[in-house]
């Protein structure tokens, strides 16, 4: 397959990277609108404007890693152009443009994928596992804690940038666990000289009964992304550190632990952005195979609602339902 990245800052030459690693594809072009970027490193040719590379290289499948803001014009160009689009999360900055883009891919018959990249993960795809096996029996609550740096993309991005640009993440891994989301409850506090809301507490109920909670916020000059999820069931619970660094299984008696780490030796990958190589290398296999991304843009579309909910939760100071 004939692939091309939009954006070549760091994550588009991620994934450029990925892409050279496939034996499903082809890196044929990248674009940026700074011509230094996308010819840095690429043996592809490089371009300055997407609609002329949609055109000329006529690619196969496409990855967007524009900034967030920018991620609905090149995707609807690309899906209409005939290709599949592998697009970075949020789908886009409103709801009404992600479900445009869900629906144009529908409509022209390709496959849209947002980047969750952390389901890829070490961490949180052994927890996966084993709560799929029933190690902990059934889920009946989560309990999500994460704090980052303030990222200067978000600058002028509006009040609730924290819930699109971080917790979009957070809310999928939610969903993956335990199911779907039915109602949400928000609260906010600290805004910045912005009026950014710097910390939220989000509350769920999930179709299963199940409940949880993500509680997070960014921090002043904090150098990466501290998280845990611990997801409790009928028969123990499951703990992962740092999205990377440890698993930890307890059963119903407290001394009863097992514990998983990755391991170098046993070729399991232990940065965090491997997670995100991970996930290209899958999506083009899937397209490659003519099958549904394991995190679709209706994935995408469904995070984009439960942030619509948290916000007018926040708001109006009540539960909000999740249509």
């Amino acid at each position: 397959m004939r692939v091309a990245v939009i954006g070549s800052g760091f994550i588009g030459r991620r994934h450029a990277d990925a892409i050279r690693q496939s034996a499903y594809a082809e890196l044929v072009a990248t674009c940026d609108i700074d011509i230094t970027r996308a010819v840095a490193g690429a043996s592809a040719r490089a371009y300055t404007d997407y609609a002329t590379l949609l055109e000329t290289e006529k690619p196969d499948v496409v990855t967007i890693a524009t900034p967030d803001h920018l991620h609905v014009e090149p995707t609807l160009l690309a899906l209409r152009a005939g290709c599949h689009v592998f697009c970075e999360k949020p789908l886009a900055m409103t709801l009404e443009e992600a479900r445009l883009m869900a629906e144009t891919a529908a409509e022209c018959g390709r496959f849209l994928a947002v980047d969750y990249n952390r389901r890829f993960s070490f961490g949180y795809g052994k927890a996966h596992q084993l709560v799929s096996e029933g190690r902990i029996g059934e889920p009946t609550h989560a309990v999500f804690r994460v704090t980052d740096g303030i990222p200067p993309f978000v600058k002028g991005r509006g009040v609730y940038a924290f819930l699109f640009s971080m917790l979009t993440h957070h809310i999928d891994l939610m969903r993956w666990f335990c199911g779907e989301i039915v109602s949400v409850y928000a609260l906010q506090s600290r805004p910045d000289d912005e009026g950014k809301f710097l910390d939220t507490v989000l509350s769920f109920e999930f179709a299963s009964g199940a409940i949880g909670s993500v509680v997070g916020g960014w921090r002043e000059g904090q150098t990466r992304t501290i998280e845990t999820l611990e997801i409790g069931g009928t028969q123990g619970a499951v703990i992962i550190e740092d999205v990377q660094k440890r698993v930890r299984l307890h059963g119903l008696s407290p001394d009863s632990v097992e514990e998983f780490q990755s391991d170098y030796f046993w070729g399991v990958q232990t940065e965090f952005y491997h997670s995100l190589d991970a996930h290209v290398l899958a999506f083009l296999e899937s397209v490659h195979k003519r099958e549904a991304p394991l995190v679709s843009g209706r994935d995408g579309v469904r995070g984009l609602e439960i942030v619509a909910a948290a916000i007018e939760s926040h708001r109006s100071g009540r539960r909000v339902t999740v249509s």
